[in-house]
């Protein structure tokens, strides 16, 4: 059998993210009181999510890298090595399932509240995939640095070199677990109803943005942050202010409603 290439393996990997992630909404989707059907309903949301989301990645990331994508329009569409930008990809698939969550009649607080348990697999799933692919590679380390072992590996970076580096794609799997194991708490103790996917987009925001000091592959800066670091700022604000702002309405116009 023949050797999976690089771009073969990432997009297995990233995939049984996605199937995981899709798997965690039919769940949700069963534990609401409500006919069969709307199971399909609910995955009609999810995959109108997913398609807008790694829509919206790609043409950020296209755009971002446009001197290099201006010469090369046959690669526009090779998202299978890891080149998209996931900020872009949230906000994208948010407003996909927003719209499809109108279209079906699928209640979207509930819907979100699915959603916060599929992100962080399928964000477990894109660092797995990216420790192989080189993409969120950590920073190179001296070999005679005074550097724990259990902190570092020869890993591959985005230009296909392997050497001693940060365990940075590793570090973003194991934050992440913890975020899938305190939504699933959360969800079978059906805490925080409306607010969790808010919460969860905050923490998988604050992972690679501490990370990001870490960081190996080439990024511009600002301030002293990577443009990378700046884009977790403002998708951990939104998460603040869209949380804070579901708190401030029920608190004003629904009084009478418990929040879990």
């Amino acid at each position: 059998m023949p050797a999976l290439t690089i771009a073969q393996f990432f997009g297995l990997q990233f995939s049984i993210g996605i199937v995981a992630g899709l798997a965690a909404i039919v769940w949700s989707a069963t534990q609401h009181p409500t006919p069969s059907p709307r199971i399909g309903a609910w995955v009609d949301v999810a995959l109108a999510a997913l398609v807008s989301g790694l829509i919206a990645a790609r043409v950020a990331y296209v755009l971002m890298d446009w001197g290099y994508f201006r010469y090369f329009p046959e690669d526009w569409i090779d998202v299978w090595y890891g080149g998209v930008e996931w900020h872009s990809g949230i906000i994208g698939g948010l407003l996909g399932s927003w719209g499809m969550a109108r279209l079906r009649k699928v209640p979207l607080e509930q819907f979100t509240d699915g959603l916060a348990l599929a992100t962080p697999i399928g964000v477990m799933g894109g660092w797995w995939a990216c420790r192989h692919a080189g993409c969120g590679c950590g920073r190179v380390v001296n070999p005679q640095a005074d550097v724990p072992a259990w902190l570092t590996g020869h890993l591959i970076d985005l230009a296909g070199d392997v050497t001693l580096r940060y365990e940075t794609q590793i570090f973003g799997i194991g934050a992440t677990l913890i975020v899938i194991i305190g939504v699933t708490w959360l969800t079978l103790h059906e805490k925080w109803a409306g607010y969790r996917l808010w919460g969860v987009l905050f923490c998988i925001s604050l992972i690679p943005f501490l990370l990001g000091f870490l960081a190996g592959n080439p990024s511009d800066k600002t301030g002293g942050l990577r443009i990378g670091q700046i884009l977790d700022i403002g998708l951990m604000a939104v998460s603040i202010v869209i949380g804070f702002g579901i708190w401030f309405y029920r608190r004003q116009f629904k009084k009478g409603i418990g929040d879990g």
